[in-house]
Protein backbone atom coordinates (compact mmCIF):
# COMPACT_ATOMS: atom_id res chain seq x y z
CA UNK A 1 0.00 0.00 0.00
CA UNK A 2 1.43 3.39 -0.92
CA UNK A 3 2.15 6.04 1.48
CA UNK A 4 -0.70 8.33 -0.35
CA UNK A 5 -3.43 5.62 0.25
CA UNK A 6 -3.08 5.11 3.89
CA UNK A 7 -5.92 6.25 6.03
CA UNK A 8 -5.19 9.15 8.25
CA UNK A 9 -6.29 10.59 11.60
CA UNK A 10 -9.09 8.51 12.54
CA UNK A 11 -9.34 6.25 9.82
CA UNK A 12 -11.73 8.47 7.93
CA UNK A 13 -10.32 9.67 4.57
CA UNK A 14 -6.46 8.98 2.68
CA UNK A 15 -4.13 11.35 1.66
CA UNK A 16 -5.33 10.89 -2.11
CA UNK A 17 -9.19 11.42 -1.15
CA UNK A 18 -8.43 14.81 0.71
CA UNK A 19 -6.38 16.16 -1.94
CA UNK A 20 -8.79 15.32 -4.52
CA UNK A 21 -11.32 17.11 -2.35
CA UNK A 22 -9.46 20.10 -2.18
CA UNK A 23 -9.23 19.79 -5.79
CA UNK A 24 -13.07 19.56 -5.83
CA UNK A 25 -13.91 22.45 -3.93
CA UNK A 26 -10.97 24.49 -5.76
CA UNK A 27 -12.74 23.86 -9.34
CA UNK A 28 -16.49 24.70 -7.42
CA UNK A 29 -15.07 27.92 -6.38
CA UNK A 30 -15.64 29.08 -10.08
CA UNK A 31 -19.04 29.25 -9.34
CA UNK A 32 -18.02 32.84 -7.57
CA UNK A 33 -17.46 33.88 -10.95
CA UNK A 34 -20.96 32.71 -12.67
CA UNK A 35 -22.89 35.35 -13.70
CA UNK A 36 -27.06 35.62 -12.59
CA UNK A 37 -29.33 37.52 -14.74
CA UNK A 38 -28.15 37.28 -17.48
CA UNK A 39 -31.32 38.74 -20.00
CA UNK A 40 -32.16 41.23 -17.62
CA UNK A 41 -28.40 42.97 -17.63
CA UNK A 42 -29.08 42.89 -21.50
CA UNK A 43 -32.05 45.32 -20.91
CA UNK A 44 -30.19 47.31 -18.40
CA UNK A 45 -26.38 47.27 -18.18
CA UNK A 46 -26.61 49.06 -14.40
CA UNK A 47 -28.36 45.98 -12.75
CA UNK A 48 -26.34 44.32 -10.67
CA UNK A 49 -26.70 40.87 -11.89
CA UNK A 50 -25.19 38.84 -8.74
CA UNK A 51 -23.33 35.59 -8.32
CA UNK A 52 -24.88 32.19 -8.54
CA UNK A 53 -22.45 31.75 -5.34
CA UNK A 54 -23.50 34.73 -3.64
CA UNK A 55 -27.07 33.63 -4.28
CA UNK A 56 -26.61 30.24 -3.06
CA UNK A 57 -24.99 31.55 0.30
CA UNK A 58 -28.20 34.37 0.67
CA UNK A 59 -30.53 31.50 0.18
CA UNK A 60 -28.77 29.52 3.06
CA UNK A 61 -29.62 32.50 4.87
CA UNK A 62 -32.73 33.17 4.33
CA UNK A 63 -33.66 29.29 5.46
CA UNK A 64 -32.09 30.11 8.62
CA UNK A 65 -34.30 33.03 8.70
CA UNK A 66 -37.30 31.82 8.02
CA UNK A 67 -37.08 28.39 9.85
CA UNK A 68 -37.15 29.26 13.32
CA UNK A 69 -41.03 29.79 13.67
CA UNK A 70 -41.92 26.80 11.60
CA UNK A 71 -44.32 24.40 14.00
CA UNK A 72 -43.58 21.35 10.98
CA UNK A 73 -40.95 19.16 11.20
CA UNK A 74 -38.19 20.05 8.78
CA UNK A 75 -34.74 19.31 8.62
CA UNK A 76 -32.39 22.40 8.56
CA UNK A 77 -29.33 20.68 7.88
CA UNK A 78 -30.46 18.95 5.30
CA UNK A 79 -32.00 22.59 3.67
CA UNK A 80 -28.64 24.09 4.11
CA UNK A 81 -27.27 21.10 2.23
CA UNK A 82 -29.67 22.05 -0.40
CA UNK A 83 -28.94 25.44 -1.15
CA UNK A 84 -24.90 24.85 -1.18
CA UNK A 85 -25.66 21.66 -3.36
CA UNK A 86 -28.33 23.33 -5.92
CA UNK A 87 -26.45 25.37 -8.45
CA UNK A 88 -23.47 23.88 -7.92
CA UNK A 89 -23.46 22.31 -11.35
CA UNK A 90 -23.51 25.92 -12.89
CA UNK A 91 -19.93 25.65 -12.28
CA UNK A 92 -19.42 23.96 -15.50
CA UNK A 93 -22.90 24.92 -17.55
CA UNK A 94 -23.14 28.95 -16.21
CA UNK A 95 -26.50 29.97 -14.54
CA UNK A 96 -29.57 29.62 -17.33
CA UNK A 97 -31.38 32.82 -16.99
CA UNK A 98 -35.23 31.63 -15.48
CA UNK A 99 -36.87 33.96 -18.37
CA UNK A 100 -35.59 31.95 -20.84
CA UNK A 101 -36.77 28.82 -19.63
CA UNK A 102 -40.31 30.73 -19.09
CA UNK A 103 -40.44 31.73 -23.12
CA UNK A 104 -39.10 28.38 -23.70
CA UNK A 105 -36.01 29.49 -25.47
CA UNK A 106 -34.56 26.91 -23.21
CA UNK A 107 -36.37 23.67 -22.65
CA UNK A 108 -36.48 22.46 -18.96
CA UNK A 109 -35.49 19.16 -19.67
CA UNK A 110 -32.63 19.93 -21.44
CA UNK A 111 -31.66 21.99 -18.69
CA UNK A 112 -31.48 19.29 -16.31
CA UNK A 113 -30.33 17.11 -18.61
CA UNK A 114 -27.27 19.31 -18.94
CA UNK A 115 -26.62 20.05 -15.56
CA UNK A 116 -26.38 16.60 -14.69
CA UNK A 117 -24.39 15.95 -17.05
CA UNK A 118 -21.98 18.81 -15.65
CA UNK A 119 -22.75 17.44 -12.14
CA UNK A 120 -21.07 14.01 -12.65
CA UNK A 121 -18.05 15.41 -14.24
CA UNK A 122 -17.40 17.99 -11.16
CA UNK A 123 -17.72 14.90 -8.53
CA UNK A 124 -15.97 12.09 -10.87
CA UNK A 125 -12.76 12.48 -8.62
CA UNK A 126 -14.04 12.41 -5.09
CA UNK A 127 -14.53 9.32 -3.06
CA UNK A 128 -17.40 7.55 -4.01
CA UNK A 129 -19.39 8.06 -0.76
CA UNK A 130 -19.17 11.81 -1.28
CA UNK A 131 -20.34 11.43 -4.85
CA UNK A 132 -23.16 9.95 -3.64
CA UNK A 133 -24.01 12.60 -1.18
CA UNK A 134 -23.69 15.11 -3.59
CA UNK A 135 -25.86 13.62 -6.37
CA UNK A 136 -28.27 12.65 -3.63
CA UNK A 137 -29.11 16.36 -2.71
CA UNK A 138 -29.55 17.78 -6.07
CA UNK A 139 -32.04 15.19 -6.77
CA UNK A 140 -33.92 15.58 -4.10
CA UNK A 141 -33.56 19.70 -5.08
CA UNK A 142 -34.71 18.63 -8.58
CA UNK A 143 -37.36 16.42 -7.79
CA UNK A 144 -39.26 18.53 -4.78
CA UNK A 145 -40.56 15.59 -3.20
CA UNK A 146 -39.63 16.47 0.39
CA UNK A 147 -40.88 19.35 2.29
CA UNK A 148 -37.73 20.04 2.67
CA UNK A 149 -36.35 20.82 -0.78
CA UNK A 150 -40.24 22.36 -1.37
CA UNK A 151 -39.32 24.90 0.87
CA UNK A 152 -36.00 25.62 -0.50
CA UNK A 153 -37.41 26.16 -3.91
CA UNK A 154 -39.75 28.95 -3.03
CA UNK A 155 -36.88 30.47 -0.99
CA UNK A 156 -34.45 29.96 -3.69
CA UNK A 157 -37.33 32.20 -6.05
CA UNK A 158 -37.89 34.45 -3.12
CA UNK A 159 -34.25 35.48 -3.08
CA UNK A 160 -34.37 36.27 -6.99
CA UNK A 161 -37.22 38.58 -6.41
CA UNK A 162 -35.47 40.39 -3.39
CA UNK A 163 -32.22 40.56 -5.01
CA UNK A 164 -34.13 42.61 -7.86
CA UNK A 165 -36.35 44.63 -5.65
CA UNK A 166 -33.14 45.44 -3.64
CA UNK A 167 -31.28 47.35 -7.04
CA UNK A 168 -32.44 51.32 -6.86
CA UNK A 169 -32.60 50.99 -10.62
CA UNK A 170 -36.34 52.85 -12.74
CA UNK A 171 -35.71 50.46 -15.36
CA UNK A 172 -35.13 47.61 -13.78
CA UNK A 173 -38.27 45.30 -14.57
CA UNK A 174 -37.78 44.03 -17.70
CA UNK A 175 -40.63 41.02 -17.74
CA UNK A 176 -42.85 42.63 -14.33
CA UNK A 177 -45.43 39.63 -14.43
CA UNK A 178 -42.99 37.09 -14.60
CA UNK A 179 -41.30 38.60 -11.81
CA UNK A 180 -44.41 39.16 -9.75
CA UNK A 181 -45.41 35.69 -10.27
CA UNK A 182 -42.32 33.98 -9.89
CA UNK A 183 -42.65 32.14 -6.72
CA UNK A 184 -46.44 31.37 -7.51
CA UNK A 185 -46.38 27.68 -8.28
CA UNK A 186 -43.27 26.72 -5.50
CA UNK A 187 -45.61 28.51 -2.98
CA UNK A 188 -48.47 26.26 -4.30
CA UNK A 189 -47.02 23.25 -3.04
CA UNK A 190 -45.88 24.93 0.67
CA UNK A 191 -48.41 26.94 1.83
CA UNK A 192 -46.07 27.61 4.70
CA UNK A 193 -44.47 30.42 3.06
CA UNK A 194 -47.80 32.25 1.16
CA UNK A 195 -47.26 34.80 4.05
CA UNK A 196 -43.91 35.05 2.08
CA UNK A 197 -44.92 35.78 -1.08
CA UNK A 198 -47.63 37.97 -0.52
CA UNK A 199 -45.62 40.84 1.57
CA UNK A 200 -42.82 40.29 -1.25
CA UNK A 201 -45.99 40.93 -4.32
CA UNK A 202 -47.05 43.81 -1.89
CA UNK A 203 -43.38 45.46 -2.01
CA UNK A 204 -43.50 44.66 -5.53
CA UNK A 205 -46.51 46.40 -6.60
CA UNK A 206 -45.43 49.48 -4.21
CA UNK A 207 -41.94 49.56 -6.22
CA UNK A 208 -43.84 49.17 -9.59
CA UNK A 209 -45.90 52.16 -9.11
CA UNK A 210 -43.25 54.02 -7.76
CA UNK A 211 -41.05 53.61 -10.76
CA UNK A 212 -44.33 53.58 -13.31
CA UNK A 213 -43.95 50.05 -14.10
CA UNK A 214 -46.84 48.57 -16.14
CA UNK A 215 -48.27 45.09 -15.62
CA UNK A 216 -51.14 43.15 -15.58
CA UNK A 217 -52.40 42.39 -12.27
CA UNK A 218 -52.73 38.57 -11.67
CA UNK A 219 -56.52 37.19 -10.60
CA UNK A 220 -55.21 36.41 -7.14
CA UNK A 221 -54.22 39.93 -5.81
Amino acid sequence: MSKTSKKTTDNILTKKEIQDILDFSMEADELKLVERYSELKKYNKEFWGDYSAGHSWRLALLILLFTDDVKEDLDIKKMLELAVVHDIAETLTGDIDARLVDEGVVKKIDKHRDEQKALKELLKNLPVKIQKKIQNIWDEYEEAKTKEARFVKVLDKVEAQTHILSQDLDDKYDVPDFILRYADKPVSKCPRLKPVMEVIKKDLLEDFKKRGVKYRKPKNL
